[in-house]
């Protein structure tokens, strides 16, 4: 594996610093294998974040409030983690699919009930109308066989979902790393920025069929189980179709609040394979609603994009911020800043992967 001047000026950040405002770790699985795009989820302060592709993770913490670490991944049974001043720099995750609870529920509802439910409950539980998050978006450029990282894009600002959903973004901070020759040639051509996945994520812009009502019918929906995840009991539907518009929306995966019918996990797609593409999209309920707090897509050609959003609930945050057009077609050179800004020392809460 490559060692990267980047990546350390990056590992080695201040001791002190750490230990006072930040917990690492590294998750791995009983074989010593990296557990990458787990959930990480502070429940005092809904705070989330991923582990990477090292399965890394890196959380920016208040010692005063922040009490709890929650790991969660589909593949593993999940971990509830007192923070404290030994918290273990490795976590083993136990494999094995997550134990599901039995769902009681009464003879009559169906799988279609808890869906219907969750298409006539979905403008109440998830539309913010405008919203505003704080953004943190990495896209991951491997080469042709998923081996080798290409370039690195990061970005950080502002952005608001406003009417119909649309996105309007700012970028306050970027760069962009080639790690091989492919990267940097990408770089000096006319290649645009990716900022695609926080306009993709918006769920209700990009609505699949599997909530729309009058799509529903062309699903095989089965109730899986049920599961807590990050304190809320939700019932798992899976979604399965030969009819739907898109490939991506032919199979899914739903975990629903029993309480609110609010979506806390939506997947599309499958994990079984690296040559396969999904998109997971990750809510936290403040306010009454549900809101993005993370995402993860990996696309077919040969990127991994995931995104942090931290949903603003202080009007301070956003009221004065002229929001523009998102610049989804500048050049990538335009936003080449310094890599080694001082800022993603402190704002590095996916550390970069191993290469």
């Amino acid at each position: 594996m490559k060692n990267h001047t980047l990546y350390l000026l990056l590992f080695f950040v201040s001791f002190n610093t750490i230990a006072q405002t930040a917990v690492k770790s590294k998750l791995t699985d009983v074989n010593n294998n990296p557990v990458a795009f787990a959930n990480i989820y502070i429940p005092e302060s809904k705070k989330t974040t991923l582990s990477n592709e090292s399965g890394d993770f890196y959380m920016m913490i208040n010692p005063e409030t922040d009490k709890t670490i929650i790991i969660s991944h589909l593949s593993y049974q999940p971990v509830q983690i007192k923070i404290t001043s030994s918290f273990p720099k490795n976590i083993v995750l136990e494999e094995g699919l997550l134990q599901l609870n039995e769902v009681v529920i009464g003879k009559q509802i169906t799988g279609y009930d808890i869906a219907l439910k969750v298409i006539e409950n979905l403008k109440e539980n998830h539309d913010v109308d405008p919203a505003y998050y704080e953004y943190f978006t990495r896209v991951v450029q491997y080469d042709d066989n998923w081996k080798e990282i290409d370039m690195i894009q990061e970005y950080y600002g502002k952005l608001k979902h406003n009417g119909e959903h649309n996105t309007k973004a700012l970028v306050y901070k970027s760069r962009v790393v080639p790690y091989t020759k492919k990267g940097e040639e990408r770089l000096q051509t006319d290649s645009s920025i990716d900022l695609w996945g926080i306009r993709n994520n918006n769920l209700l812009l990009y609505k699949p069929d599997y909530l729309k009502k009058s799509k529903l019918k062309n699903y095989n929906i089965s109730i899986e189980g049920s599961l807590t995840i990050n304190g809320h009991e939700c019932y798992i539907l899976k979604y399965a179709s030969g009819k739907a518009s898109y490939d991506e929306y032919k199979k899914a995966m739903i975990y629903i609040d029993k309480k609110t019918f609010g979506i806390v996990k939506q997947i599309s797609g499958s994990h079984s394979t690296l040559a396969e593409t999904y998109t997971e999209r990750n809510f936290v309920k403040i306010n009454d609603k549900w809101v993005m707090s993370a995402a993860t897509n990996k696309h077919h050609l040969h990127k991994v994009i995931t995104t942090l959003y931290t949903y603003l609930t202080d009007k301070k945050d956003y009221e004065d911020i002229n929001f523009t057009k998102t610049p989804f077609f500048k050049k990538l050179k335009r936003f080449n800043k310094n890599p080694n800004d001082s800022f993603w020392d402190n704002y590095q809460h996916i550390p970069l992967p191993e290469n």
